[in-house]
């Protein structure tokens, strides 16, 4: 086939090659065999058509990008999280694909995607920054035929609401589930060493959970950011009553100057942002501490407690219709900047399920998970780590997605286990502070006062003042918000417009 493949980027997980067939990642089958390293080419190496290759993606639980190049014919694919980016553009009827974006750029930046990404931090939809460069989409496939390509989504958040049974058999059947995500969980690590961000929250705790109950030999856990913050307390305490070794990364000016102008960081940023989304500095200067004091094997695996596929996006469906979705999404995800409006119309054509909850998942899903949320791995990957998102287990995100919405609003039935059957039995069913409304705007206004007198939680404040202080930008530290996404947003924006100037 006429194709032009450059695959430059084998941070963490690496590329493996064998007739034709390019893979990066793991995955465990319907029968839940494991598929990981070269011997991932053999799992789509029968692939002949678009439905061989798209049931092969359908039934994949797992993080994974492939490339499938035939004599006749080419297939790409991406997991539902979209972990690992591939791009694509045709230019004399070649079509030519990479994991880094601008090396197949021919032109400059796309005036209106850089607009969309002042707003959100990610460019939505297949676009990217740069003018005829385009990316696969999380959860979707494409076939390229005789100058022609065929794209496909093979997975988007549509619920089926089959879960109307008694909540004692809802929790059961969630039990099962989650002991078979931590059993996934062990089988994948196979001995290295588990590396949790242990906050005070429940999500990296119920993976320390998970490892626990099965008895993992090799876990240790950190905490990053201020001493005064409440998330260190809670989640030593948790690390503390299961043994695992804990170490606070905290987040003083030391360890921050001077970051920006770093050959280390100036080598992050592109390969994090790669013309679409939004770098992160919340674990940067924690992962950098703990392999530079070589705290950490090299083949350790970190894992992150984010959730998916927003199927546990459910704070803000409650009174969503048609003819509000638009509205939410833009007030909820378009919020780097105020007055938004002029992207309505982008997302009412993005918009392609038939209710208007689906639609806000479905979007929520594809574009600020996959792009923004998922893209704070970049982090593992640049030092060289490999990553697993445990809470994107298919098994259970397609369950909670198809909860009625009364159980899965406020994620009601995943935490009413997770502290029944697993927090309480190991004992660190330590819960969050909950307000009263009015209490919440109490609390908000004094945590706005610490962060005007003093800073905040990971000391962004410091963060965002050095990206000032190295390039003029018409935005600025905000005492209200904490914008350090708008700040870092503008500033990429700036260096790729010196680039491509």
């Amino acid at each position: 086939m006429n194709t032009d493949i450059k695959l430059k980027y084998n941070y963490g997980y690496q590329w493996y090659i064998e007739n034709g067939i390019y893979v990066k990642g793991y995955l465990f089958d319907q029968d839940d065999v494991l598929w990981e390293g070269a011997a991932l080419t053999s799992y789509f190496s029968e692939v002949q058509s678009d439905a061989d290759f798209r049931h092969k993606l359908e039934v994949a639980n797992g993080m994974f990008s492939v490339i499938i190049d035939r004599e006749d014919v080419v297939f790409m694919g991406v997991d539902r999280s979209r972990t690992f980016p591939l791009f694509y553009c045709i230019q004399n009827s070649r079509l030519r694909i990479a994991d880094k974006a601008d090396v197949l750029s021919t032109g400059g930046l796309s005036e209106q995607n850089v607009a969309e990404f002042l707003y959100t931090g990610y460019v939505t939809g297949r676009d990217t920054l740069l003018e005829n460069v385009f990316q696969l989409e999380s959860g979707s496939c494409i076939a390229f035929q005789d100058g022609e390509l065929r794209p496909s989504c093979y997975f988007q958040c549509e619920r089926k609401v089959v879960h109307d049974n008694s909540v004692a058999v809802l929790e059961q059947e969630l039990v099962s589930i989650m002991d078979k995500v931590g059993e996934r969980l062990v089988r994948k690590l196979n001995g290295r060493t588990a590396v949790i961000p242990l906050s005070g929250g429940y999500d990296s705790r119920i993976i320390a959970v998970l490892l626990r109950k099965l008895n993992y030999p090799n876990v240790m856990t950190y905490t990053y950011g201020v001493r005064s913050s409440p998330e260190v307390a809670i989640s030593k305490k948790v690390a503390e009553q299961f043994g695992f070794p804990w170490h606070f990364i905290e987040y003083r000016k030391t360890l921050i100057n001077g970051f920006v102008n770093s050959p280390e960081f100036q080598e992050y940023y592109p390969f994090a942002s790669n013309c679409v989304s939004g770098f992160f500095t919340q674990d940067y200067f924690a992962v950098r501490y703990l392999k530079a004091h070589h705290m950490v094997p090299e083949t350790a695996v970190f894992m992150p407690g984010h959730k998916s596929n927003a199927a546990l996006d459910a704070y803000y469906v409650i009174g969503m219709n048609e003819h509000n979705v638009v509205a939410w999404l833009l007030r909820k995800r378009y919020y780097l900047r105020q007055r938004p409006d002029a992207f309505a119309e982008r997302i009412q054509n993005q918009l392609s399920c038939p209710e208007p909850v689906d639609n806000f998942l479905n979007w929520s899903s594809k574009e600020f998970l996959s792009k923004f949320l998922v893209n704070s791995n970049r982090i593992y990957e640049y030092f060289g780590f490999e990553h697993l998102m445990p809470l994107w287990d298919r098994e259970l995100t397609d369950f909670i997605l198809n909860l009625e919405d009364s159980w899965r609003t406020n994620y009601k039935l995943l935490w009413q286990v997770w502290f029944k059957y697993y927090f309480e039995p190991f004992q660190v069913a330590y819960k969050k502070k909950e307000y009263p409304f009015l209490m919440q705007k109490a609390v908000g206004a004094v945590n706005r006062t610490k962060r005007f007198l003093y800073t905040d939680m990971n000391n962004f404040k410091y963060i965002a003042k050095m990206f000032l202080e190295n390039e003029p930008l018409d935005v600025h530290w905000d005492s209200v918000k904490v914008n350090i996404n708008t700040i870092q947003s503008t500033w990429y924006i700036k260096q790729l417009e010196k680039k491509f100037k």
